[in-house]
């Protein structure tokens, strides 16, 4: 929740966000889901057990995926061209980022929200 003021910043904060969003506990939903698949990472195995609730949202796991694709930006990768712009319009962000810090928050607040609906479709049926 600190501030994202420069190039390194962002990259920094950004890298230590997609760690969160893609490091699920794999075991434990391949359990639930009943997925072997190897190729079926985390994100996608999150997306099969919110699937598995009446009330599902795939705006969630959008923002998961773009937050992944958004981390694979020059430095940390050599752009990944198609997925880092997806990733850009997705969140609205401009594209060179002229404004770290507001496109910090932008991702922020969209990682947060979709832990709240996560928490909400959950508590709803259980």
């Amino acid at each position: 929740f600190i501030n994202a003021n420069t190039t390194e910043e962002f990259t920094y904060r950004l890298n230590g966000l997609q760690n969160i969003v893609v490091n699920m506990r794999e075991e434990l939903l391949r359990e639930i889901t009943g997925i072997k698949d190897s190729g079926v990472r985390s994100i996608g195995l999150f997306n099969e057990y919110l699937k598995t609730f009446k009330t599902s949202n795939d705006n969630i796991i959008e923002v998961f995926k773009n937050i992944n694709r958004l981390r694979q930006a020059y430095p940390t990768h050599g752009d990944n061209e198609k997925g880092v712009q997806e990733a850009h319009q997705f969140f609205n962000i401009p594209y060179p980022i002229t404004n770290y810090n507001e496109a910090w928050v932008t991702l922020l607040t969209s990682y947060f929200e979709s832990l709240k609906q996560c928490l909400e479709i959950i508590s709803e049926e259980t």
